[in-house]
């Protein structure tokens, strides 16, 4: 986590609602703060304490805040992620693909790429409020692990269209806060299928090159 006074750069975010810093790493440790940091006033302009107008920043400061290097763009980010599309929606407008660790209840909009490397039995109960059915599965990619659940009819939709082994796009899964005595899992966060939650297979591609060799190569 970088000091009081530092200036982080940012490697990596997500933007939704909110702005969701991923990975930053310390440019430079200051001593003090650096320039004369001020409040916005009502009319958007910054003033000082006395309420007389803040003057011009000197050379010296602005050329320290043009030298550090850009941070790098969610476009940026995200660019390794998008080579594998999922097929196109119905408006013609193909998702993005997010990592799994850059999904939150903040974002809405989004589609992973994810191997599912477990599977649960499907799992019955019945109490007082009435009886239900569950299943979970685990999902992988490059970035991370995270749980998915899936409850009643959807275990009915779902269950025999996820396989342990196969790679998958979803989207339209809840994003929840994760129940950590049911998953030993790191991430904080775990998804919830639910009725137009979309699950496509993604088709595995094999090429082979045939090589002929003729009677005088091989002798």
């Amino acid at each position: 986590m970088p000091r009081h006074f530092s200036l982080p750069r940012v490697q990596s975010y997500t933007c939704a609602s909110l702005i969701i810093i991923l990975a930053l790493t310390p440019v430079c440790v200051a001593d003090d703060k650096i320039g004369n940091p001020v409040q916005i006033g009502p009319a958007g302009n910054a003033e000082q304490a006395d309420g007389s107008a803040l003057p011009a920043a000197s050379t010296s400061t602005a050329s320290v805040v043009q030298s550090f290097p850009t941070p790098v763009t969610q476009q940026q980010y995200q660019q390794p992620q998008q080579r594998q599309q999922p097929t196109a929606a119905k408006g013609g407008r193909t998702p993005s693909i997010y990592p799994i660790e850059g999904l939150s209840p903040y974002q809405n909009n989004w589609t992973i790429k994810a191997r599912v490397t477990q599977k649960s039995d499907i799992k019955t109960w019945s109490n007082q409020r009435g009886e239900g059915k569950l299943f979970n599965v685990t999902l992988m990619d490059e970035s991370g692990e995270i749980r998915g659940t899936g409850f009643n009819t959807v275990v009915d939709e779902l269950y025999p269209r996820l396989e342990e082994g196969k790679v998958y796009f979803i989207s339209k899964a809840r994003v929840n806060l994760a129940k950590k005595k049911f998953s030993n899992l790191t991430n904080d966060y775990e998804l919830s299928f639910e009725r137009n939650t979309e699950v496509e297979e993604v088709s595995l591609l094999f090429r082979f090159h045939v090589l002929c060799l003729s009677n005088s190569r091989i002798h």
